[in-house]
């Protein structure tokens, strides 16, 4: 493709767009970095450099000056400062206040009920751990799934990205009662997290109940369905 520029019946040919821009032209003809970059006509108001007009104050009537005009004062009404805004009435004033009231109750009541919820919602999971599971709960705000296969998951109070797959490898410990002694025992560590909870917000411990229930029944679709990480070991 062919680009060019032409006034007064003079043509310059270019091969490309870069040409266009970066080529100094002949004649009255120049390129757009050109026009940009060098003073064309200081007399030809309307031949006046982009550049020269943003950068310097130019004295001439019928060319404007943007950087004046955007950076420094103006005598054009339209520019200058807004006034400060009138002093509110009695009734402005005291509209606002009713206004912030009700929004602070309704607040209120929008964290009354959902500290109601969260309570439902954490006696009900309580309901479905076991023993072991309740006392991790408790203690640590995420309790251990153990599954038939001996698979073991983890699952956090939380949201997203709560719930890790466990795998055990076996470590020295020193005994304490014969130090010379060197017995194995068993670590586990997260080796994957998954990404899984249902569409609708709803209470974190709700999110675990669903979490833990679909993990038990159906193990290959909650990794099915879950975005999978995996961690480094």
């Amino acid at each position: 493709m062919v680009y060019y520029l032409g006034t007064g019946g003079t043509n310059v040919y270019y091969a490309d767009p870069w040409s266009v821009w970066n080529s100094t032209g002949t004649g009255t003809v120049g390129s757009v970095w050109y026009a940009w970059n060098t003073l064309t006509s200081g007399t030809n108001a309307t031949a006046n450099q982009v550049w020269q007009a943003w950068q310097t104050y130019v004295t001439a009537s019928t060319i404007a000056d943007p950087w004046s005009t955007w950076n420094g004062d103006s005598c054009r009404p339209e520019l200058r400062a807004c006034p400060p805004p009138p002093p509110l009435t009695r009734e402005q004033l005291e509209a606002r206040e009713r206004h912030l009231r009700e929004c602070n109750a309704r607040c209120a009541a929008e964290r009354v009920a959902r500290q109601e919820a969260e309570a439902r919602a954490e006696a009900l999971l309580l309901r479905e751990l076991d023993e072991h599971q309740r006392e991790e709960y408790r203690r640590e705000k995420a309790f251990t799934v153990r599954l038939p296969d001996g698979k073991r998951y983890r699952i956090k109070k939380g949201w997203a990205g709560n719930v890790e797959r466990l795998e055990a490898r076996r470590i020295a410990i020193l005994q304490e009662e014969a130090p010379s002694l060197v017995a194995n025992d068993r670590e586990y560590r997260a080796v994957e997290r998954f990404c899984i909870h249902p569409a609708e917000q709803l209470p974190e411990q709700d999110n675990m109940l669903a979490q833990l229930l679909l993990l038990k029944a159906n193990e290959a679709e909650f990794r099915r369905i879950a975005n999978i990480t995996r961690l480094q070991a």
